[in-house]
């Protein structure tokens, strides 16, 4: 008995911890990059090219042919085992194609570059995925210390209006006052339901991208890095990011395909064996080669039209990578820049704005609780105080998604 105490002693906090520990953010994005359905599609996707590919080697199917040869109509002359007319005979025949070996090979090549656009959109869908956890974790995060934030004003304000109470009886309160700090304890009850709201709805989006019920209750981990970026002197113009990767492997691709297609041109090679076993006539045998020979009239004139209409498809390609460039560069700056203001504005919220607004409430209350300020005065620095805190936790989730959209177009992971 006592052992089954003592077990349950040490269990019931490790169960306990277990139930309340925090998910970070990592581990969302691990687990929903992981588990997406469409990325497990691109990979299915993958195997089916990769298996299409193990393909492209193989032989064409030997072609059987059996029949009989030279009948004549009169058939009086099939009687006639020894006439010289008579030279009817059954006959049967194996062809076999041998593959430009060449054609072949590029042919392959192009169907396993396709494998490697669909590895980019992997990479580009797990991007975006990324984002999208950032955003709703952030919304959360920021939400619960705002939260956090109106109960600690909700104390204070509760605890002057016991004190204001009491002093009625005295004369020494105004019940304007007191009534006014009600209603703003009622204000404050709605802004904690439009946060819960908010967080419940980023709850909702998050267990959806895990694919869980959308009601699942889980900790978040509100520890974060600030100033991630702040070193940073430029951005350099070497993007690279999964869906250029993936523009350049289109590209690489093509180039393939149009080198598949050249060698369609080249002639195929086969072979012909034939058995003739006659009536009237000893059996005979025939061996042939064949060789298929594309006629320029015939087949020349397309191919080279749809070379050519390659030619001018990677050319566009090439600049439409290069135009992608370009804009990644010009978001990722101006990202950047936002992000170095940014960081200055709420180190002077941290370091100037907000000691100064808790040392005009501390002040306030020290007068109030002397009897040399009203307690409206009070209020008014409680209310500021708060206000100030919430401007500070609203540039905090501008810096927060501002670097999650920078880290976005810079691919970080």
């Amino acid at each position: 008995m006592k052992k089954t105490i003592i077990f349950i002693i040490i269990i019931f906090p490790v169960i306990l911890f277990a139930q309340h520990k925090p998910t970070s953010l990592n581990e969302i994005i691990e687990k929903v990059i992981t588990d997406f359905p469409s990325v497990i599609q691109n990979k299915y996707t993958i195997e089916a090219i990769k298996a299409k590919a193990e393909g492209a080697k193989t032989w064409m199917n030997p072609t059987f042919n059996a029949g009989f040869t030279r009948v004549p109509y009169d058939f009086s002359i099939l009687a006639n085992r020894k006439s010289s007319m008579n030279q009817a005979g059954f006959t049967f025949n194996v062809q076999q194609m041998i593959p430009n070996f060449k054609n072949q090979n590029a042919n392959q090549k192009y169907i396993l570059s396709l494998a490697d656009i669909e590895k980019c959109n992997i990479e580009k869908q797990k991007n975006e995925l990324r984002l999208s956890v950032k955003q709703l974790y952030f919304n959360r995060l920021i939400a619960e210390k705002k939260i956090i934030e109106i109960e600690k004003s909700e104390e204070i304000l509760h605890l002057l209006i016991e004190t204001e109470t009491a002093k009625l009886e005295y004369n020494k309160s105004d019940l304007l006052n007191i009534y006014k700090t009600k209603a703003k304890l009622a204000e404050y009850k709605n802004m904690k339901l439009m946060l819960q709201g908010m967080i419940n709805e980023s709850n909702a989006g998050l267990n959806t991208l895990l694919q869980r019920d959308v009601s699942t209750k889980f900790n978040i981990d509100t520890t974060f890095a600030l100033f991630k970026y702040d070193i940073v002197a430029k951005v350099e113009n070497t993007t690279s990011r999964s869906d250029i990767e993936a523009m350049g492997s289109m590209i690489k691709s093509m180039k393939l395909e149009q080198n598949a297609v050249k060698l369609k041109l080249r002639p195929e090679f086969g072979i012909m064996a034939e058995h003739m076993q006659m009536l009237a006539m000893p059996s005979q045998w025939a061996i042939m080669g064949m060789m298929t020979l594309p006629i320029k009239s015939f087949s020349d004139k397309m191919v080279k039209s749809e070379i050519k209409a390659m030619d001018y498809k990677i050319k566009s390609m090439e600049e439409e990578k290069n135009a992608m460039k370009i804009m990644i560069d010009k978001m990722t700056n101006e990202k950047l820049e936002i992000l170095k203001s940014r960081y200055l504005m709420y180190k002077n919220f941290t370091d100037e704005i907000i000691p100064q607004y808790i040392k005009n409430y501390e002040v306030s209350l020290y007068y109030y609780r002397q009897n040399s300020t009203d307690f409206a005065k009070v209020t008014d620095a409680i209310e500021m105080l708060y206000m100030k805190k919430t401007e500070m936790l609203d540039l905090l989730n501008e810096i927060l998604n501002t670097e999650a959209e920078y880290e976005y177009e810079k691919e970080i992971k």
